[in-house]
């Protein structure tokens, strides 16, 4: 696949800077299917807002220009996004261990969260995980598979491609 890397992280980056690199992309040659943000909190709210629950608003508005982007641009769109403290360690991580705000969880399309197995480790480079579909606009959500995650290559699968996998090897 074609893949364009953007470094935004020394600089504050709104939705509306991102269409803007996604259009001049598109002028160059390369047309997106997919914009990748990591994560959330790093993209700066357009709109001021002031007093109690400011983030809150802020998150909403971000949330709300993501999904008018995606659907404008028929793109789709991924961010990642922080638990809570509490959330940390845990097998299932649902839409209430979001950080900042739940309401990002209800506005999406489909929301994932990756939890911990630890009884599944392999080795230092494969670790037992658990992937929550917290939430799932056209299909099942509420529901975890055990993967396995491999941090060296950056790549997860389901325990049995694993272990069909292993068997081969």
């Amino acid at each position: 696949g074609r893949i364009r890397i953007i470094d935004g992280t020394a600089e504050a980056w709104t939705i509306t800077r991102i269409e803007r690199a996604w259009e001049q992309l598109c002028q160059e040659g390369f047309v997106a299917d997919v914009i990748i943000i990591d994560y959330d909190d790093y993209i700066q709210c357009e709109k001021v807002f002031k007093g109690e629950g400011t983030k809150r608003f802020e998150m909403d508005e971000i949330y709300r220009r993501m999904n008018r982007l995606a659907a404008k641009r028929d793109l789709i769109i991924w961010t990642a996004a922080q638990t809570t403290r509490g959330g940390e360690g845990k097998k299932v991580v649902s839409g209430k261990d979001a950080a900042e705000d739940i309401n990002k969880v209800r506005k999406v399309f489909l929301a994932i969260g990756i939890g911990v197995e630890s009884e599944n480790d392999i080795g230092d480079e494969m670790r037992g995980k658990h992937l929550y579909v917290a939430r799932n606009r056209v299909g099942r959500d509420r529901f975890g598979v055990s993967i396995v995650a491999n941090y060296n290559e950056a790549t997860f699968c389901d325990m049995a491609a694993t272990a069909a996998l292993a068997r081969k090897m």
